[in-house]
């Protein structure tokens, strides 16, 4: 659920910073449709989660990882594996918030 950015508690970033972290993320595993959203919210003036570690979205849907990956190769939830920005941190697996929402 979107919440508005209280103001005067928001980023102070210019547009143009704006638009390399848009690219960033891209270049790092979002799915162009999540950083879409996030481009939209950030002109509305809202924040939400948008994605979910693998184990929260097993949670929230009380299942297991096991069956969180057959919805997975199902092709009913999208996983991404988004790459650190770190050298020595593995790859994280992560799935659209609004995938899982999809689901309850």
């Amino acid at each position: 659920m979107p919440k508005p950015v209280v103001p005067g508690t928001g980023s102070e970033l210019t547009d143009e910073e704006w638009q390399q972290i848009f690219g960033k993320l891209k270049e790092h595993g979002w799915p162009d449709d999540v950083v879409e959203q996030v481009r939209r919210d950030r002109k509305e003036a809202v924040t939400r989660t948008y994605v979910l570690k693998v184990s929260d979205a097993a949670r929230y849907l009380g299942l297991s990882r096991s069956a969180l990956a057959k919805l997975v190769s199902a092709g009913t939830l999208r996983i991404s594996t988004i790459r650190s920005q770190y050298r020595d941190e593995k790859p994280e697996k992560l799935i659209p918030a609004k995938d899982v929402l999809a689901l309850k």
